[in-house]
């Protein structure tokens, strides 16, 4: 019996920005390891009496996680002051100086997320992919990094790069009975996909033009 390779499936991930193709580049999440899990000690847990040296590099949940995933990392510092309770202040700046931020008003959510409890915001992406294959990908919050992004949540999707190629990141900023100060930085992982198939991703990144960018609209 013989049995057919499945054809890998291109991912095209675009940009104009030289700045964020040269140093914030879509990567695979495996190269986003967290430095604390590199530093697990190689568990032995080869007999019932060794299962007390294991640890998380025995998880498949969390290996998969990270062998699967591609991930779009934040391409400036950003920093966000969300006002108190009862308040709608807000601002941001992004040390690149031209990156841009848009939100939602809150009739698109029937104003279930009250704005003087939760600011909504969504980060104008750099990146536009698309991918001639009819693939679904799972969008979501990147996992194990609980401390990175304070009271912000960023929210779960499905998205078909076919048929559209934004990958603009929505998030929630819970306000506190004080006004919260949040400070991401350049390089963490912002976006995770996961590509809903068992076919091979292969990941290419283009500098092009504006013009040529504008076109991929």
């Amino acid at each position: 019996m013989f049995w057919k390779r499945k054809k890998e499936i291109v991912l095209n991930c675009y940009t104009n920005r030289a700045d964020v193709y040269n140093y914030f580049p879509i990567i695979e999440t495996k190269k986003k390891i967290p430095k604390w899990f590199k530093g697990l000690p190689t568990p032995k847990f080869k007999t019932i009496e060794d299962r007390d040296t294991a640890n998380l590099k025995l998880c498949p949940a969390f290996i998969e996680y990270f062998k699967r995933g591609i991930t779009l990392p934040l391409w400036s510092d950003l920093f966000i002051r969300i006002g108190k309770k009862n308040t709608l202040d807000y601002e941001w700046h992004y040390a690149d100086r031209c990156s841009d931020i848009d939100f939602h008003r809150p009739e698109q959510t029937n104003n279930y997320f009250d704005p003087l409890l939760y600011q909504h915001l969504k980060l104008t992406s750099p990146w536009l992919f698309t991918c001639d294959e009819d693939i679904s990908f799972l969008a979501m919050e990147p996992g194990w990094q609980f401390d990175a992004l304070g009271t912000a949540r960023i929210l779960p999707g499905i998205v078909n790069f076919k048929y559209q190629p934004n990958t603009n990141i929505n998030m929630f900023l819970v306000r506190e009975n004080e006004g919260t100060d949040l400070l991401l930085h350049a390089g963490m992982p912002i976006y995770n996909f996961f590509p809903l198939t068992d076919r091979k991703i292969t990941i290419k990144n283009h500098l092009v033009s504006d013009d040529q960018f504008i076109k991929i609209y």
